[in-house]
Order: C-alpha cells, then sequence, then structure tokens
C-alpha cells in the first residue's frame, strides 16, 4: 500500500483485504484496517518445502514470555495500556509473547524500512503467514498504526477506532507483542500490536 499523507482509520475484516479505506484522524498519522481471525484450532505455518519451521510452531506450544527488559519502554507501556482498557472492560491481561513480538518487530522494522503501511508484508506475506512463520501457531488479530509518537496516543487512537477496539477488547484473545520502530523519515513511528489466542 502506498504511503498517504492524510490519517485514515480503515474499516476492519475478518480476512485481511488488502488496501484501506477510512476516516481522517490527524495529519501525518494512520491506524491500519484492523484485522482478525475466529478462534479455532491452530494455523499451520505457510513455509516453502526448503525452509526449517520453529519448533514452537509445531509443537502446539508457544515460545516464551517476553520479560519487561527485553522491550523497550514505549512497547512495554503499549502493554500497560492495553491491558489497563481490558481490565476496565472486564477482559483479563494479555501475556507478552516472545514469538508475537518478533513478528511485531519485524513488521514495524518492514514498513519502516520500505516506506509503506500495510497489515501484508512488503515481499507480499500476510499477516497470519508472518505470525506463524516467527512460532506463534495461533494467530488472532493485528493492529498497526504510524506516525503517533507515544504509545499512549497510539492506544488512545486504536480505542478510539470500533474494529480495533474490538481486537484489543477481545477477551478471548491470550498473548500480545508489540513492535515499535522508530526511523528519521516516512511517518518516523511505525507500531504493530499481534495477538494470539
Amino acid at each position: 500500500m502506498r504511503r498517504v499523507a492524510a490519517a485514515i482509520i480503515a474499516f476492519a475484516c475478518v480476512i485481511p483485504a488488502p488496501g484501506a479505506h477510512g476516516l481522517e484522524d490527524g495529519a501525518d498519522q494512520v491506524i491500519g484496517e484492523a484485522v482478525a481471525l475466529p478462534a479455532g484450532p491452530a494455523v499451520q505455518p505457510a513455509a516453502p518445502a526448503h525452509a526449517t519451521v520453529p519448533a514452537a510452531a509445531t509443537s502446539g506450544t508457544t515460545g516464551p514470555s517476553v520479560s519487561s527488559s527485553t522491550m523497550t519502554p514505549a512497547e512495554l507501556e503499549v502493554v500497560e495500556f492495553t491491558n489497563e482498557r481490558r481490565s476496565e472492560s472486564g477482559c483479563p491481561p494479555l501475556r507478552a509473547e516472545k514469538s508475537l513480538a518478533n513478528s511485531a518487530r519485524r513488521h514495524s522494522a518492514d514498513m519502516a524500512a520500505h516506506d509503506f503501511f500495510s497489515h501484508s508484508s512488503w515481499d507480499g506475506t500476510s499477516w497470519i503467514d508472518r505470525i506463524t512463520k516467527s512460532g506463534y501457531r495461533r494467530p488472532g488479530a493485528e493492529n498497526i498504526a504510524a506516525g503517533y509518537t507515544s504509545a499512549e496516543a497510539t492506544v488512545r487512537a486504536w480505542m478510539r477506532s470500533g474494529p480495533h477496539r474490538a481486537n484489543i477488547l477481545n477477551c478471548e484473545l491470550v498473548a500480545l507483542g508489540i513492535g515499535h520502530v522508530r526511523v528519521a523519515s516516512g511517518y518516523r513511528n511505525y507500531w504493530t500490536q499481534d495477538f494470539g489466542w
């Protein structure tokens, strides 16, 4: 998806759709379409025949939790603000999960490096395949944003959008990975929030 000058909040869909459509939110700030999958059996990673799939992707278990010492302050704040909103709505907190964080960080870095904004990676990989290739077998949802300078502003923007809010307040989701990348050009701040069942 090409970079857009005005901010947009895009529609949500159960299966990711290309492109983004939506409403203005603020100059040089965007929130991508909120994407989610229904809870169900584990998704098998889509990997080429010659690729090695991480053990966690085939064992039925997930990787270790992310410790606060391995998260940036901004990523830790997104987890805290997200779990505060969930608590206010009666949902249990999400645990920070390493493979989801790896997926989210890679995607934010990919968007920053190639100056684009989409749930699909620069090489066309879907958000579902990106998460499963990171070793998490049950991808649940993804929120993305760009241009917001703080964790608080980013979570606040997601909470103002019905579909993104629905991802954050889905009490059945259990795990979360955050990726924040700051660069000197483009939208400057890129945020990815990956959820797991």
